[in-house]
């Protein structure tokens, strides 16, 4: 019961799940096997690297997830589907890790070499250090800066397809960054609590109309219901989520996509 099994029986779905595996496979057919063997591949991979001399200094990765060129990975994404309205309208799920450290491209997604595998200034992975954080935060602004481009991208391919205005488009992150010396990175402080509790949730809804800011407190479960409100679906099943009434409000009966 999710977001991929609800709109499986009348969209065509395409997803794209770095972390988890929520898309059954019936619906997203994986390629190249099952997990293990993918995962087994990496572990063998990271044990020669990490016998390996030769092996520079630089990102920290977690395979599949966090390369330096998962911004590229995207992008090509973006560039390979087809936005336009078949027969069955499309619904698209792509989980980008980015603008998540390490961060080490550009506003253009050019990539620049990292001088040490932790970010200078940081402390055990945790804590910042009193230098570091105006550095680390430029790298994180610029890294955010790619997203937004990419994000940009997007839009421009559902608008060459002619399918922007049917589309419910929906940006969603899980957790802030701070930059506070000697404060925790993510944990909570008085003094930076507003940087990490606080995460992204943008809608585009079908149709136009101009952009608002809804202070309405949000959970992640919030985010099926908020959907399914703005496409104007009823859930078939109990959530532990509820929509803000302004996702009903924007719930429009000629949306298509997502």
């Amino acid at each position: 019961h999710n977001l991929f099994t609800l709109f499986a029986g009348t969209h065509d779905v395409e997803g794209v799940e770095q972390l988890t595996r929520l898309c059954p496979d019936e619906v997203c057919p994986q390629s190249g096997g099952g997990g293990l063997s993918a995962l087994l591949g990496d572990a063998a991979a990271w044990w020669r690297g990490a016998l390996d001399p030769r092996q520079p200094e630089g990102a920290q990765i977690l395979p599949g997830v966090r390369e330096p060129d998962r911004g590229d990975d995207f992008r090509r994404w973006i560039d390979e589907q087809d936005f336009t309205l078949g027969d069955r309208p499309g619904m698209w799920f792509y989980h980008l890790v980015m603008p998540h450290d390490p961060w080490h491209v550009l506003d253009d997604l050019s990539q620049y070499a990292t001088t040490q595998d932790e970010i200078y200034g940081l402390l055990g992975g945790a804590f910042w250090g009193e230098v570091g954080t105006d550095v680390a935060r430029q790298r994180q602004i610029l890294q955010t800066q790619a997203v937004d481009a990419l994000v940009g991208r997007l839009l421009d391919r559902l608008r060459a397809a002619g399918t922007y205005d049917d589309t419910l488009v929906v940006v969603a992150g899980d957790h802030g960054e701070s930059f506070v010396p000697s404060r925790p990175r993510r944990g909570l402080t008085a003094e930076q609590y507003e940087h990490v509790a606080w995460t992204p949730l943008l809608v585009k809804p079908p149709g136009g109309g101009g952009g608002t800011i809804d202070d309405t407190n949000l959970w992640n479960v919030d985010l099926l219901p908020t959907i399914a409100a703005g496409m104007g679906v009823e859930l078939p099943w109990e959530v532990d989520g509820v929509a803000p009434p302004e996702a009903a409000a924007t719930r429009d009966p000629g949306a298509k996509q997502l």
